[in-house]
This record gives structure tokens, C-alpha cells and sequence, in this order.
């Protein structure tokens, strides 16, 4: 089972190189939106991290409302598996157009350091899509539910 798992991270791994690490044109992110909290403008290149982390401007910024698959690392194969196709799903998703960060009533940062915005477009949180298809659990915090069998 142990062999298993570091063959499919292996591959993700791979999956992920041949993706171009999943960099996301700065023309498809909303250069005119303003942070609510900060009020600074958002810009720079966005990389997909995982399917609920992205980076912008080298600061990691935790996707809220949603919890997807480890992928560093993950606890099974199947956990595996989920967490890269959440991965590319999110990178598919934020490609589809203009995308805004937004501010939540919520804490600002987490315990890891890692800023806390909801991610929208037209209004709807993009993380509904993750997990309508199963790729994502809808999560506010509290305990998180399981991936592996």
C-alpha cells in the first residue's frame, strides 16, 4: 500500500511539471479589485499550490470555504488521486476568466500564516464547482472530513 502511494505522488508530481506548475496568466486575474480589508490592489501571477491554496505575489492565500484532498502528503492513493484533479480543477477554473479575492468577516489569516479570501466570479464562490464535482467538502472550520477509505 506504501509503494502505492509514493507511485501516485510520483506521478502527480510529474502531472504537475508537465502542467507548467500551474501558473495562471496574469490576464485572467481582476487586476481592479481592491482588497476590502487592506485596501490594496491585487495583482501578479497566481500559482495554484493545491486545490484550496494558491499563491499571488509570493503570499499563500488559503481558499475559504472549502477543504480538498492533501497532496503534500497525501494519507492514501485515493487521497492522492482526488487532491491532484482538485488541483487542476482549481487551475481550470480560475483560467475560465476574471476571478475576485474577497475579505470574509472572518479571521484574516490562519494558524499557518496563510491569508484567508474567498474566491468569486460574477458573485459565486469558484470552490461551489469543487465541490459539486466531489472534489472539494464545503469546510468552516471545524473538523475536517476524511479522504481516505
Amino acid at each position: 500500500m506504501r509503494e502505492s502511494v509514493k507511485r501516485v505522488i510520483a506521478r502527480q508530481l510529474a502531472g504537475l511539471a508537465l502542467a507548467g506548475l500551474l501558473v495562471i496568466p496574469l490576464s485572467l486575474f481582476d487586476p481592479n479589485h481592491t482588497d476590502a480589508k487592506k485596501g490594496e490592489v491585487l495583482q501578479g501571477a497566481v500559482k495554484v499550490v493545491d486545490g484550496d491554496t494558491i499563491r499571488l505575489n509570493g503570499e499563500k492565500i488559503r481558499i475559504v470555504g472549502i477543504d480538498t484532498p492533501e497532496t503534500h502528503p497525501p494519507g492514501c492513493a485515493r487521497e492522492a488521486e482526488l487532491g491532484q484533479r482538485a488541483t487542476i480543477r482549481m487551475q481550470e477554473l480560475l483560467n475560465e476568466g476574471p476571478f475576485r479575492l474577497e475579505a470574509t468577516a472572518d479571521s484574516d489569516r490562519d494558524r499557518y500564516g496563510r491569508l484567508l479570501r474567498l474566491v468569486t466570479r460574477n458573485g459565486q464562490p469558484i470552490s461551489d464547482t469543487l465541490i459539486s464535482e466531489g472534489l472539494a467538502h464545503s469546510y468552516d472550520g471545524g473538523a475536517k472530513q476524511g479522504w481516505c477509505p
